[in-house]
């Protein structure tokens, strides 16, 4: 009996560490690159197809404009998204 209890105690530990893991995957597939946190308002970009929050891709967008508007007369790059 208790080779048996020991092999469902085992069974069970099994199960909740994939199940862990599969939760720990899809948290990770829906945290924005950007920001770190689950994406409320995915967006994906179509040239690349990485996805992130649309707010941080907004903001993103916004502060590269103004950069890129501030260094084309210094000649310098427009950073790149993380």
């Amino acid at each position: 009996m208790a080779h048996h209890l020991r092999i469902l105690a085992n069974k069970i530990d099994n199960h909740t560490i994939n199940q862990n893991a599969a939760k720990d995957a899809v948290m990770e597939s829906t945290q924005c690159p950007i920001c770190y946190l689950p994406m409320f308002v995915p967006d994906t970009l179509p040239e690349c197809g990485h996805t992130f929050c649309q707010s941080c891709l907004v903001g993103w967008f916004v502060a590269c404009e103004c950069i890129q508007l501030s260094h084309v007369q210094e000649g310098s790059e427009v950073p790149t998204l993380p």
